[in-house]
């Protein structure tokens, strides 16, 4: 073989080892300077070492925790497009309430969430679905001015057609009914669901959809809530889907035994505050001012409450 056609080759492989290995390095220092556990650092800086390119990748699949949501760039929106303004709620603020050897507490969980401990809402637990499920569909069904709802998985069958028969209902009253669909939950079960609630006229959006090309296939960097809001005097959120499985009646599978919250009062605004933020993510468009939240009334209840926030667009490593 020819001298110089060796010395070709044999360049391009140092090319090809020299690019593996600025790509690992720079992975390895992202993992460095990122992430606050040392342990995981130490993980995610070996996987990238050792498999040159290969642990880059992974890295980037997997490693990476932080989206930068359109919810923490809000103050670059022009005027007219901005959300309405946090409702301020000094009146009902339960800081002052507390007892004193609980009140660094509470003052350090404002700090930690940036929502005041309210006071004034009404709290009552809903066990599995044969509680939970008809009460979300009633408050569906009187809603007068807007429903949002978002779950990680929303099946098209069983209870979920109630869902969907409930949600296109109140569409067609006029009620602005928004739901939110994980990108990757709402492959769990077939048919997806989205297709029957868009011909009924509600408004989907689906947070980070797995897609090719842009990559985007951030497995671990999903949205887990469960939220309803109606009219912003009523909230449902808990740990249960939108799924025959919460139901014991559902003799198909075993059941899922877990728990919704109904509450009322000032907390609902936190919580609408949550599901507007995760649409403004995931549509690119921030809730009209015609379905900003209304304010929610303070009840005679003594239930203090606070929304603290978790999840992908929160400042916290996984791995």
């Amino acid at each position: 073989m020819h001298p110089l056609l060796i010395d070709f080759e044999l360049a391009i492989k140092l090319a090809f080892a020299a690019g593996g290995f600025v790509i690992s390095v720079g992975a390895a220092t992202h993992a460095l300077l990122t992430k606050r556990d040392s342990r995981s650092a130490a993980v995610w800086i070996a996987v990238c070492m050792f498999f040159p390119v290969l642990g880059a990748i992974v890295y980037a699949l997997f490693g990476n925790n932080r989206i930068r949501t359109r919810a923490r760039r809000l103050h670059a929106l022009p005027e007219e497009e901005e959300p309405a303004q946090p409702l301020v709620l000094e009146h009902v603020a339960a800081e002052h309430l507390i007892a004193p050897e609980y009140r660094n507490l509470a003052l350090l969980g404002r700090a930690a969430s940036g929502n005041e401990l309210l006071t004034g809402n009404s709290v009552e637990a809903l066990l599995c679905g044969e509680n939970a499920y008809p009460a979300m569909l009633h408050a569906i069904g009187e809603a007068q001015h807007y429903v949002w709802l978002a779950s990680y998985i929303f099946e098209a069958r069983g209870v979920g057609w109630e869902f969907v028969a409930a949600l296109t209902a109140a569409r067609a009253r006029g009620v602005d009914v928004r739901v939110l669909l994980d990108g990757f939950g709402q492959f769990y079960t077939m048919p997806l669901v989205a297709p029957a609630l868009r011909r009924g006229g509600v408004q989907v959006a689906r947070f980070l959809q797995p897609r090719l090309l842009p990559p985007n296939l951030s497995l671990n960097l999903r949205n887990h809530r469960k939220i309803l809001v109606v009219d912003g005097e009523l909230a449902f959120t808990g740990g249960m889907n939108i799924r025959s499985k919460h139901m014991a009646a559902d003799g198909r599978e075993a059941q899922v035994t877990d728990m919704h919250f109904r509450l009322r009062g000032p907390v609902v605004h936190q919580i609408e505050e949550v599901f507007a933020a995760d649409w403004l993510f995931s549509s690119r468009h921030p809730l009209p001012r015609t379905t900003s939240p209304l304010q929610p009334t303070p009840l005679p209840e003594e239930a203090e409450c606070r929304v603290i926030v978790d999840g992908p667009n929160e400042d916290i490593d996984k791995l």
